[in-house]
């Protein structure tokens, strides 16, 4: 088969897989799972699904193989914008994957896929086999997999950890450094040729996309809060995720250390000087679950309250519900001093639309 190079959805997908884990697939250390792109019955390298969106310079160079979704481009990569995965199988850099993936995704999607790869986390669901192995990795059984050990295993890493839930059962959930950085994906957009396709959406959701969040969960809640009203939000404004808050010394007691971060930080309306700034806390089964945590993240809040800040906590549940949802939102605005009046048809019709939009099934929001 000719030289293929993912891109779009196929792309993104490869971005999640934890560097650890496309080893063991190029490494054939799990059976089966080699990276073969002629091979329509399995997904690629553990996390890929079929089709696959691979780039093609017109109709004519366009792959005809079962199990290949091309996507005709005018813009192809440089080579320096490839990342070479096996003989004859590239895959685009973050940057031509974001652009790849404004062709087949919403405004609102794109934002999401973007806010991922500027995140800290990832989401990732292995095969069971695999699972398996990863389970005996975490456990410190690597003596059956011959090199993996020391440097090499650190070097796999890379940051990734697999995050677990009350029971210590493994999530789809990880946390990694960012991928990139919104300036750079700015910068980017910014230097494309005029008229370039898909190049006005990757802006467009750039302005909205979230910075630093370290869960989907913090993505829709910053998204579905902090967006204008006109636009489908709550209207709090742009929230800052993940904000390193330095202690003051009675805080530091309460929290037993110097600094906390807040996971969502928004800053009331300059005309309202007596308002305080507002902290909501997301509670997401797999990163804030367990006794331990809960009496860390009780801990921080009375040490940022006591600072003045006003602080909320949001689950999940309590996002996804309409009602509750504006409950919070109203709430949240008031301690914000944020004037809002009922909203009409239309901004009940926009709200509902983003709704639909943003709070998606994270593993499955891009494909098609």
């Amino acid at each position: 088969m000719d030289t293929l190079t993912l891109c779009g959805w196929s792309a993104f997908q490869w971005h999640r897989i934890p560097p650890l884990v496309r080893m063991l697939h190029l490494s054939g250390i799990e059976e089966g799972a080699s990276a073969l792109p002629d091979d329509p019955s399995l997904p690629l390298l553990g996390g890929i699904d079929r089709p696959l969106h691979v780039l093609a310079a017109d109709d004519a160079h366009r792959p005809r193989a079962a199990g290949i979704k091309p996507l005709v481009h005018s813009l192809l990569p440089p080579k320096t914008s490839l990342i070479p995965i096996c003989d004859g199988l590239f895959v685009t850099n973050v940057a031509y994957t974001a652009l790849t993936l404004a062709r087949s995704l919403s405004t609102a999607r794109l934002a999401l896929a973007i806010s991922e790869l500027l995140g800290s986390f990832a989401v990732f669901k292995p095969p069971f086999e695999l699972q398996i192995v990863l389970d005996q990795i975490a456990a410190g059984n690597v003596s059956e997999f011959g090199d993996l050990s020391g440097d090499l295993l650190f070097e796999s890493l890379r940051g990734w950890q697999q995050a677990r839930n009350l029971k210590g059962q493994p999530t789809d959930l990880w946390q990694r450094p960012a991928l990139t950085s919104l300036e750079q994906l700015r910068q980017f957009a910014y230097d494309l040729p005029h008229r370039t396709r898909g190049a006005q959406r990757l802006k467009d959701a750039l302005a909205i996309a979230v910075e630093a969040a370290a869960s989907p969960l913090e993505v829709e809640a910053a998204l579905l809060l902090g967006l204008p009203r006109r636009k489908g939000g709550e209207g709090l404004g742009a929230a800052t995720c993940n904000k390193m808050i330095t202690l003051s010394p009675e805080a530091k007691r309460i929290a037993g250390k110097s600094v906390c971060y807040a996971d969502l930080f928004f800053t009331a309306p300059r005309k309202q000087t007596r308002a305080r700034a507002l902290d909501i806390e997301c509670q997401s089964v797999a990163w804030h679950d367990g006794t331990e945590k809960t009496l860390d993240d009780n801990a921080r809040a009375t040490a940022l309250q006591c600072m003045g800040l006003n602080v909320m906590f949001l689950t999940k549940r309590q996002l996804e519900d309409d009602e509750l949802a504006a409950e919070i939102a109203r709430e949240a605005r008031s301690r914000l001093k944020v004037n809002a009046p009922e909203p009409g048809a239309a901004l009940l019709e926009q709200r509902a639309k983003l709704r639909r939009e943003v709070i998606v099934d994270w593993k499955t929001f891009g494909m098609g």
